[in-house]
């Protein structure tokens, strides 16, 4: 169950919590959660939020969180969505580190030796292919798009 914090009125003063984020809260003002929880969350004026509209789901690059409920004319809630970026440092940085493994096993293993023993053509098609590779995160899909197909020269 989600509850939040009202005024006198009724009010929304809170985002929805869980019971468990509620009991760290008052931890951390130094407080412990009292043994009959759903008893001081009325004395406190926590209000159970209805289950409502399912969660949507979220557009690429975004997650969805609960916001502050609505209270309607008739007293009752509504619960409400919003989409927040994810960070950069989820997602797309481990699409960026896949990317890296993935140039550094087929590009930087390729010896200048054998560099030289392919066509031009062949040479042209790495270019290519490794641009491709370098281009990723210009693509709408970003992050979730597949590496390009390898090269014949570097296929073997």
């Amino acid at each position: 169950m989600l509850y939040f914090k009202v005024d006198a009125n009724g009010n929304p003063l809170s985002t929805p919590q869980t019971e468990d984020e509620i009991k760290a809260e008052l931890l951390d003002q130094g407080t412990i959660a009292p043994a009959n929880l759903s008893g001081w969350l009325v004395e406190n004026k926590y209000v159970e939020l209805p289950v409502g509209e399912p969660m949507p789901m979220a557009p690429l690059g975004k997650k969805t969180v609960s916001s502050m409920p609505v209270k309607n004319a008739d007293g009752s809630y509504t619960r409400q969505w919003t989409f927040a970026d994810l960070p950069v440092s989820g997602i797309e940085a481990q699409a960026r580190a896949n990317r890296e493994s993935y140039l550094k096993t087929f590009v930087d293993s390729i010896s200048p030796l054998r560099w030289e023993s392919w066509s031009e053509a062949q040479k042209e098609e790495v270019r290519q292919w490794y641009q491709a590779v370098l281009n990723l995160p210009n693509d709408p899909a970003w992050p979730n798009v597949a590496m390009p197909e390898l090269p014949t020269p570097i296929k073997g």
